[in-house]
């Protein structure tokens, strides 16, 4: 079953194909995609070194992914937002990434596993040309 960032990495890039070929630690967030990691450290009052103990990350490691000079795959985004308590796609800059797929993400969220199972098995056929009902 994908996880939740697959089904928000899928819906924001349309890649289906690779998508089912990585495996979850493959699927790296590049540096156009802006992380909230920083703004998010700093309204808790965390420093980096906090932030670094609770991800299990060299301080040095932290803040070049904050500074946008290293990338982040999705084990490492999920490990950040399970120290803040959130979704690891409220770590995207919603202003890096268009409005109507920032829509398609939290009607995402709003849905029941299951039936994001089915909207992405819905998605995948129509990749291959198929037209479920």
């Amino acid at each position: 079953m994908f996880s939740f960032v697959a089904h928000s990495e899928f819906i924001r890039n349309g890649f289906v194909r690779d998508l089912r070929r990585a495996s979850q630690s493959e699927v790296v967030y590049h540096r156009p995609m802006r992380l909230k990691i920083k703004e998010m450290r700093q309204e808790r009052g965390w420093t980096v070194d906090v932030l670094a103990d609770k991800v299990g990350m060299s301080r040095s490691y932290v803040s070049e992914i904050e500074n946008g000079k290293k990338t982040v795959n999705n084990l490492r985004l999920s490990k950040f937002a399970e120290a803040f308590g959130v979704w690891p796609a409220d770590l995207i800059d919603d202003g890096s990434v268009d409005p109507d797929i920032v829509e398609h993400i939290k009607l995402m969220r709003r849905l029941s596993p299951s039936d994001r199972e089915a909207v992405l098995r819905h998605a995948l056929a129509l990749d291959r040309g198929e037209r479920p009902d």
